[in-house]
This record gives structure tokens, sequence and C-alpha cells, in this order.
């Protein structure tokens, strides 16, 4: 008898002692699992951050391109996917400042982010020297307009103006000099002004969004128009008809044939300068940090740009907006700030 209750509690002790294991096991093995679950969902809630911030990026590279995009953006990723709204009904511009909310949602398996961020673009829709027909930057030389030439639109140059005697103007001349009416020809009007930063530019930005990247000297034809914005290293000259909204930009100087043709608005940038040969009809936005030369009584249509311009006796130069104007690449001067991006709504994972 005895025996059977010393076996009897053995058994006992063994069932106890084993239900205790079997209970500590899957504990442990819960709280694996458990810590697994959380640690997984923190990696997908901090991956789903990531892509949204991801996505307001993304929303930058397209607004430096086209400041007027408000279409939504998404975007595939190997950790998951991103949604990019513009928030144009809450935008706000004040004088050439535009600020526009951008939201920007990532999805990471289960997770869910969403962030938004302001952005700032100044100036906006363009820089305001571009609202001239010619933009004359240098305050030392004076800007001639020399004999029978013709210019509809507004002026503006940082220095001294001199008009011819025939020159006909058939707008307003904004000057922060004097200017000098050759035998009291007033056919324009003169108005000072305050002086105003010439629109900067940023040679890397233009070359990372360059369809086609060439290196100078070289020739561009009809060939190249094709290709949307072509970036050259070194020295250009075109010849032949550009299509319609073609960038051209050369890191140096950009020559314009006299066989050159355009049917709607082009935009040439020359960072070391731009020539005009013969007597050309363009339509066209033309920018340069340092000379753009006429050398012949060439039609210009739309913006002439520059540090300094020489124009030629009977050159014609009418104004067209090119912010009106479908062109591949931006013009110049654009510059956009974000603020500290905030978190709009937190979703947590759930199994």
């Amino acid at each position: 008898m005895e025996l059977r209750n010393k076996t009897g509690s053995a058994l006992i002790a063994v069932l106890v002692l084993t239900a205790v294991f079997i209970t500590i096991t899957s504990s442990v093995v819960s709280l694996q699992r458990v810590n697994a679950t959380l640690a997984s969902n923190y990696l997908n809630e901090a991956q789903a951050m990531y892509l949204a911030d991801g996505g307001l990026a993304t929303a930058e590279t397209v607004l430096q391109q086209n400041p007027k995009h408000r279409h939504s953006l998404t975007g595939e990723l190997a950790t998951g996917t991103y949604q990019v709204e513009f928030q144009k009904d809450r935008e706000v511009l004040d004088e050439y400042r535009l600020t526009l909310p951008v939201e920007a949602t990532g999805y990471a398996n289960n997770a869910k982010q969403t962030l938004v961020e302001f952005f700032t673009l100044e100036p906006y829709p363009k820089h305001p020297a571009f609202d001239y027909i010619l933009f004359h930057d240098n305050r030392q030389d004076e800007l001639d307009l020399l004999s029978n030439i013709e210019i509809h639109g507004n002026i503006f140059a940082q220095g001294d103006v001199y008009v011819s005697a025939n020159a006909i103007i058939h707008g307003t001349i904004y000057t922060a000099g004097n200017v000098f009416w050759e035998e009291d020809n007033e056919q324009g009007i003169a108005q000072s002004s305050e002086t105003m930063a010439f629109p900067h530019f940023d040679l890397d930005f233009y070359r990372s969004i360059a369809s086609t990247v060439i290196s100078g000297p070289t020739y561009l034809d009809n060939t190249h128009s094709n290709e949307g914005i072509v970036f050259v290293s070194g020295d250009a000259v075109i010849t032949g008809t550009l299509v319609p909204g073609t960038a051209i930009i050369t890191s140096g100087k950009l020559t314009v044939s006299v066989d050159t043709v355009t049917s709607g608005m082009v935009l040439l940038i020359g960072v070391g300068g731009i020539t005009v040969e013969g007597s050309p009809t363009l339509t066209a936005a033309l920018y340069s940090p340092a000379t753009i030369t006429f050398l012949g009584p060439g039609t210009i249509t739309g913006t002439v740009t520059a540090r300094r311009i020489l124009g030629h006796s009977g050159n014609r130069f009418s104004y067209l907006n090119p912010d009106t104007e479908e062109l591949q690449a931006p013009l110049p001067g654009l510059t956009i700030t974000r603020s500290s991006w905030y978190q709009k709504f937190f979703v947590p994972v759930t199994d």
C-alpha cells in the first residue's frame, strides 16, 4: 500500500512538472511569436513611412521639371508602393510665390503611412525676367536698340538703354538706369524700375533631365530635335527644323545657323553664350548667363534673356509668353523649398 502511494505521488509530480514545462514552452513560443509579429509590424510601418517620404521626393523632382503638374503619382519599389496627391484646392499664390501641400501615402504589406509636406515654388509660374521680350542684365554695358529694330513687348535693362532714331518700340522700357532717345524718338514709354535678380541656372539639373546627352563640339539637326531635351557638353551648332517644345542646352556656346526653322516655341540655352546667324525666323525662348548676339536682322517671337544682348539693325522682336507654351524643359530660375513633413494619420498594423 505504501509503495502504491509513493508511485502515485511520483506520477503526479511528473505530470505536474510536465504540465509546467509545456506551459512555459508554450509561453516562450507565444512570446516569440508576438515579438516576431511586433518586429514585422514595426518594419512594415517604417517601410511605409520611407515609401511615403520617397513619394514626396518624387513629387519634388516632377515639380522641378513641370511646376504646373497636379496629377496623381504612383510608384512601386521592392518594399511596397506609394501614391502622391497634389492638393491643388489648398494651394496659395502670393505674388510670385506658390505654396502647395503635397500628400504622400506609403503602403508596405498591411501597413500604411501618410505624410504631408508644404512645397514652396518661387518664382511661380515663371521668373519675372520672362515677362519681357528683352531682358538685359548688364549694368556696365548699355542695351543698344539700333536702327530699324522693331519691338513688340516690354523691355527690361539693369543699366542704360540707347534708342536709335528709327527704332520702333511698341511697349514700355523698364530700366534701373537711364534711357537715351536719339533725336527725341519717344515712340515707346520709359519707366524707372528697381533692379531684378537674373534667373539662376542649374547646369547639373538640366543634364539630369535630358533625354539625350552629347559631347561637343557637335552639329544638331532634325534628328536631334525629336528627342525632347538635348544636352550638349561643350559647343553646338543648330541647323534645320526644330520640333515645337524642343529644349537644347549647351554647357558651351550655342550657335543658331541661318537655316534654322521653328514651327512652335523651343527653349534654347547656351551657358557660354548664344549666337544667332543671318536672319532666321524663330519662335523661341533664348536664355544665356553670358551674351546673346544677333549677327543679322533675324526675327524672334518669344523672349531673349541674357546678361548682355547685342542686337543687329533690322531685328524684329515680338513677345510670346513661354509659360503658355508646352516646352519639354522648365525655364531657368525656379526654386523649390520643402517644409518638414508631418504625419497626417497613423494606421496601426493588425493581424
